[in-house]
């Protein structure tokens, strides 16, 4: 009987478990060509709730972007020259219940080229010549890194990532994402604290991302923690969807307070972006 005890308990230690493989997910970075259309549609709310000497009222903003692009010339990795189009560039406000009429922004169905040379980078009208100030400003702000390589792809790995695998390469130029187009009258900053590979369907690999958003003008500042999904298309890496939302805080700058201390301010953002 001792004898088969020992046997038995040696057969055991002998056993080693299986190893545990952990799925990966392999993006194909590839850079779209020359005549690739895509359209931009970015859908921001923002509902707030302010409370001032015991009244409490409401405040929606709502902005809705589409653009549809046209590559027209790309040069060593890096789109050069490339045609705008803004469909739709407009926002909307409520005041206590009380809506306002759709506000367009001056590049509101208006068409822009965009063109790289030698480092300097020009905006011009649908007619050739160089776009007013004002509006070549507001384009230039939704293309951040117009004529360079993009970023954000170059920060994909080249090689597989394992589900569960922290992007901390992709964090900085997603942050930069996240402010372009921000209102040349206020501030903005963006902190993306972990993007994560958390699954990924037929047609992309879908990453949670958590971080934060700060905006600041003349009267107040406002953070917003946020989370949310980013997916990346697998056979491009181009970016394919957004959806980020998280509790607002407002603080007035100290003028604003001494107007009226009894003022407090709260709400949620939603910020959507959605290409094809």
């Amino acid at each position: 009987m001792l004898s088969l005890a020992a046997c038995s308990k040696a057969k055991e230690a002998e056993y080693t478990p299986p190893a545990v493989v952990i799925p990966t997910v392999t993006i194909n970075k590839r850079m779209p060509g020359v005549g690739t259309k895509q359209q931009y549609i970015q859908k921001l709310d923002l509902d707030l709730a302010f409370t001032q000497r015991n009244r409490l009222f409401d405040v929606v903003v709502k902005s809705t972007e589409t653009r549809t692009d046209e590559l027209l010339e790309v040069s060593d990795g890096a789109v050069t020259k490339l045609r705008t189009t803004f469909n739709e560039a407009t926002s909307w406000a409520s005041v206590a219940g009380q809506a306002a009429k759709d506000q367009p922004e001056p590049i509101h169905r208006n068409t822009y080229v965009l063109e790289s040379k030698d480092g300097v980078n020009q905006v011009l009208g649908s007619d050739g010549k160089p776009a007013p100030a004002a509006e070549a400003m507001l384009v230039a702000q939704r293309y951040p890194d117009f004529g360079k390589r993009d970023a954000l792809l170059g920060a994909i790995p080249d090689r597989p990532i394992a589900i569960g695998e922290s992007m901390t390469t992709m964090a900085t130029e997603f942050e930069k994402l996240l402010v372009a187009g921000t209102p040349p009258d206020m501030k903005a900053s963006a902190v993306v604290e972990s993007i994560v590979l958390m699954s990924a369907d037929a047609s992309a690999a879908i990453f949670d991302v958590s971080g934060s958003m700060a905006f600041e003008d003349n009267q107040l500042r406002m953070a917003v923690p946020l989370r949310g999904e980013l997916k990346i298309l697998l056979a491009s890496g181009v970016l394919a969807s957004m959806t980020l939302e998280g509790q607002v805080g407002l603080d007035l700058k100290d003028g604003e307070k001494a107007r009226d201390p009894t003022l407090t301010i709260k709400g949620k953002m939603k910020l959507k972006v959605t290409v094809r």
